[in-house]
């Protein structure tokens, strides 16, 4: 009964979001071809940012009347600041369907690097609230992502969940691991479980600075590890808990 519950769903959801964007045909995209409906679904969220000096993905969130388009993303510190800094705090969000706009931020976590980002322009479409994972997943687990590494076209990785909690900065985020490498730029893509819900945000760097607690509870660093072969991703909770204090209902 569950199975069926959750294939409904999925079809729904599907159904929905493909009805609420504007030219795209998944049938005849040679990105969809033998992909399951939640694996639609996740290639009709991705989208590719971009500031004035980088390149990374993201998921559209949400899309309603009084929302507009929402879009969950990582946003590391450096080109926050950079943002910040700039005089022109804004950038450019393209969709599958190709269409390009202009964003800014409105919600991010300083220590996890989690970002909600809103489209100005707002329209009739209604993309459903994206399902985010909420059990303690083991070993195993498999998995698939969607971004735009590099800036480029879509990118499409299965793996396996092979890794808990691994702290990558000073203020303690913890990260889960994805046993595929993640190509540098996939930061901010979606990680999804096999019925479409999201499970984590890509975080993606050239290397991570990995850090433990010592016996008197101090966060250090205990040395780093390349990206290459080393994929993580802030988890669901993580996720949901920036969700909950933003005002939004995960």
């Amino acid at each position: 009964m569950k199975l069926l519950r959750n294939l409904v769903s999925c079809v729904v959801t599907s159904i929905i979001i493909a009805v609420g964007f504007r030219g795209v045909d998944l049938i005849s995209s040679s990105y969809a071809s033998g992909f399951s409906l939640a694996k639609q679904s996740a290639l009709l969220r991705s989208i590719k940012i971009d500031s004035m000096t980088s390149s990374w993905s993201g998921l559209i969130y949400e899309k309603n009347q009084e929302s507009g388009f929402l879009i969950l993303t990582i946003i590391h510190k450096e080109t926050m600041s950079e943002l910040v800094s700039s005089g022109f705090p804004y950038i450019m969000v393209t969709m599958e369907s190709g269409e390009k706009h202009f964003a800014g931020v409105i919600a991010w976590d300083s220590c996890n690097e989690v970002a909600m980002i809103k489209i100005a322009e707002n329209d009739k479409r209604y993309i459903p609230k994206i399902r985010v994972g909420n059990e303690d997943l083991t070993y195993g687990f498999p998995l698939f992502t969607m971004g735009h590494p590099l800036g480029e076209g879509l990118h499409y990785a299965e793996g396996v969940m092979s890794s808990k909690n691994t702290i990558i900065s000073d203020c303690g985020a913890s990260t889960d691991g994805f046993s595929s490498t993640i190509l540098p730029g996939s930061t901010g893509s979606g990680v999804y479980d096999n019925d479409g819900r999201l499970i984590g945000l890509v975080i993606a760097t050239s290397a991570y600075q990995v850090y433990n607690q010592n016996q008197f509870g101090e966060i250090i660093s205990v040395g780093s590890v390349p990206q290459s072969g080393m994929g993580l991703y802030i988890p669901a909770d993580t996720i949901s808990s920036f969700l909950s204090r933003n005002g939004y209902r995960p």
